[in-house]
């Protein structure tokens, strides 16, 4: 992501905070994933939801070519060919829970 758009989409998300805290007197708030945990995220969760404020990313965000430096792609190959063979077998993807309930 370059400068600019990281610049703007800062503000835009800044933006939007401010709106929602002057409509609701907190932080914009989300539900809580324990297995999705991110610096965004404030204070701790009440009624399955937590507050979050965006958080400027100072390392490099460029992941598919920090996982070819890393010599991790075959690894994550392998994690493909993996969820492929599972996808084969049954025919077509698992359901979700999750998904299914919105």
């Amino acid at each position: 992501m370059n400068h600019t758009t990281q610049t703007q989409l800062l503000d835009l998300l800044e933006r939007q905070k401010l709106l929602w805290q002057k409509q609701k007197q907190s932080l914009p708030q989300q539900d809580f994933d324990e297995q999705w945990l991110s610096p965004c995220q404030v204070g701790d969760v009440q009624d399955d939801l937590v507050q979050w404020s965006a958080v400027k990313r100072d390392s490099d965000v460029d992941l598919a070519n920090n996982i070819i430096k890393s010599g991790e792609l075959s690894g994550i190959f392998n994690l493909v060919l993996e969820g492929l063979k599972r996808i084969l077998k049954q025919r077509g993807f698992s359901k979700s829970l999750q998904v299914e309930a919105i």
